[in-house]
């Protein structure tokens, strides 16, 4: 190779190779995917939600209904339990009390 002459990368003059910070800047903008490809996502995702929801609803009404012999199948519900906390000034009644 000789060091003398130039060596271009490209040598069509209308096509230019990107290099330094413009490079950096199209690479970083390529990263970010577009909205409307996004949205297409999301609603294709939100579609098969609904759907499987809906299958699971469509289940379950099924286990309330009787059966032949007129038994209905019950299923376990689970229900949050209401947890009292005790109040501020309950807890310092309770510590002289104790005290005394």
């Amino acid at each position: 190779m000789d060091l003398d002459k130039e060596y271009f990368v490209n040598s069509d003059d209308n096509v230019s190779v990107i290099t330094g910070v413009k490079k950096w800047n199209d690479d970083y903008n390529k990263l970010w995917v577009n909205e409307k490809e996004i949205s297409e996502h999301i609603d294709a995702y939100m579609k098969n939600f609904d759907a499987t929801v809906a299958e699971q609803k469509k289940k379950e009404e099924e286990l309330e209904e009787p059966d032949e012999d007129g038994w209905i199948t019950v299923a376990k519900v689970d229900k949050k339990k209401n947890v009292k906390t005790p109040a501020k000034g309950s807890e310092d009644k309770q510590k002289t009390k104790k005290g005394r």
